[in-house]
């Protein structure tokens, strides 16, 4: 049996209260990955980075704002099969902490504009159709209280 490759990684579900509503800012990915589709921000670590980390790391590169470690809030742990084609294994494991980020400094703007569009507010209640399924199953997950699930399996 060969191993596959684990690629961990996070999602950073930035989160406000606006008029009583809790919203989750999303962007449309352009690009090679998940073209079409709302997803959070995040990525997947480098080297031996830990989650907090490359969540630190993740919301300077991609959306220029500044995010300190006390404020990320572990909530929930997505084991996802991956879509990357190994050579030797088929596709990639992808273990993705997910952060609710309530505070950060800076305003969004987007550092990556060949990989998806501006960060845009959406109130839990009206997540977009077309958001990447894995998303919106931890995004589901996240908002009743369940810290695991898997996806891809």
């Amino acid at each position: 049996m060969v191993t596959p490759e684990v690629i961990p990684g996070v999602l950073l579900f930035f989160r406000r209260r606006n008029r009583g509503r809790t919203e989750y800012a999303l962007h449309l990915r352009k690009g090679k990955f998940n073209t079409g589709l709302y997803c959070t921000p995040g990525g997947h670590n480098e080297g031996f980075e830990t989650y907090e980390d490359c969540a630190v790391r993740e919301s300077g590169e991609e959306i220029g704002v500044k995010v300190y470690k006390k404020d990320l809030l572990p909530v929930h742990l997505l084991y996802r099969k991956g879509n990357e084609r190994n050579r030797l294994t088929g596709s990639a494991i992808r273990p993705d902490l997910c952060f609710i980020i309530e505070r950060w400094k800076g305003k969004f703007s987007n550092k990556e504009p060949e990989k998806h569009g501006d960060l845009e507010w959406y109130p839990i209640d009206r997540i977009p159709d077309n958001t990447v399924n894995y998303v919106k199953q931890a995004l589901t997950h996240i908002e009743n209280g369940i810290f695991y699930s898997t996806h891809g399996f």
